[in-house]
């Protein structure tokens, strides 16, 4: 790799490692610590593991990877011009390079099953609803795109070797800058559709106006998601380049690993409502009402309706029950109904 003139002393200390560190360090632990408290709250809301579950914590094995690849990439000089990163390691840039694939294929796994996630959510709430057949469709197009990036991470170059080595001129490969703003639109329009997706039917619920905004408001953390997705999209059209790896893909690296995190963070937060109510329940500001029980409504006699018992419950299985089954003094939300047309 040519680099034109010898570095100057200052060029080769500047280091901007810390910029990715930090941010990625925090939301790495608020993410981790979410889907404990995601997996906690199944047990005050007397449910089952099911498959919202298992892509929570798949994601989170991705985004450990992730993390765990971000940390290893310091020994590689990330942060680093890539003329001070040849002074520690002489095939620091293939090497780079090496990672930085493997990272960008755990990237793809992780948003996928993030996405997944939201999807098995609000169909195991609004499964028998009409929007069923937008959740399939949904379902299909992630899976698609997940494959579609997948075999053009794989086949960047014609050659795979290619990919890895900066020197080879004469290497046919793909515009990489190209690719990576197409698949990253895409991700917004996704993002954008799996938050506005559930609006319409959350506001068609029989529960009060202060609730439907609040469980409204549970699903817009996901439109957090979109922000990073588009805050991706300008980092790749006007900072995105390879002349300088470990440098100038690190607003790239970043962005891409706030997604993960902050996505796993937005898809657990709907589910915490059981185990919240499950501590305040516990704590010495709680009121107890006395009339509780006389006043939930006896929803074993409806018909036409199905009920959400919460924002991470089984809502048929435990309203079947009669009140003074459910052992657990948590309160539910308020007749909480939708036409199980979508209408």
């Amino acid at each position: 790799m040519d680099f034109g003139p010898p570095p100057t002393p200052e060029f080769l200390a500047e280091d901007r490692y810390n910029d990715i560190f930090i941010d990625c360090t925090a939301t790495f632990v608020l993410c981790f610590v979410c889907v404990i408290l995601r997996l906690l709250s199944t047990r005050p809301a007397r449910r089952s593991l099911w498959l919202d579950d298992g892509a929570a914590v798949l994601a989170l094995i991705f985004a450990i990877g992730q993390y765990v690849g971000i940390l290893y990439q310091r020994k590689l000089g990330f942060g680093k011009h890539i003329q001070a990163a040849i002074l520690i390691d002489p095939n620091v840039a293939a090497n780079f390079l090496k990672l930085t694939l493997s990272l960008e294929f755990v990237y793809i796994s992780a948003i996928t099953c993030v996405r997944f996630c939201i999807l098995f959510f609000l169909w195991r709430i609004f499964g028998p609803t009409s929007m069923r057949k937008y959740l399939v469709t949904l379902l299909v197009v992630c899976g698609l795109l997940a494959l579609t990036n997948y075999i053009g991470a794989a086949l960047n170059c014609f050659r795979v070797n290619n990919t890895f080595d900066p020197n080879d001129l004469a290497k046919k490969c793909i515009d990489s800058h190209k690719f990576y703003v197409a698949i990253a639109i895409f991700n917004c329009v996704i993002d954008f559709s799996l938050m506005l997706l559930p609006v319409p039917y959350v506001l068609r619920l029989q529960i009060s106006q202060r609730r439907k905004w609040m469980v409204v408001c549970s699903f817009a953390v996901a439109g957090l998601t979109c922000i990073l997705s588009a805050i991706k999209v300008d980092v790749i059209i006007n900072k995105f380049s390879t002349a300088d790896p470990t440098w100038e893909t690190l607003d790239l690296m970043k962005w891409s690993s706030l997604e993960i995190f902050c996505g796993i963070v937005a898809v657990c937060m709907p589910t915490f409502r059981p185990l919240l109510l499950w501590v305040w329940v516990r704590t010495p500001f709680h009121t107890p009402k006395t009339s509780q029980v006389s006043q939930v409504p006896d929803r074993t006699k409806a018909s036409g309706h199905i009920y959400l018992a919460d924002m991470g419950g089984e809502s048929q299985s435990r309203l079947a029950q009669p009140a003074e089954a459910r052992s657990l003094p948590i309160e539910e939300w308020e007749s909480d109904e939708i036409d199980p047309r979508g209408k």
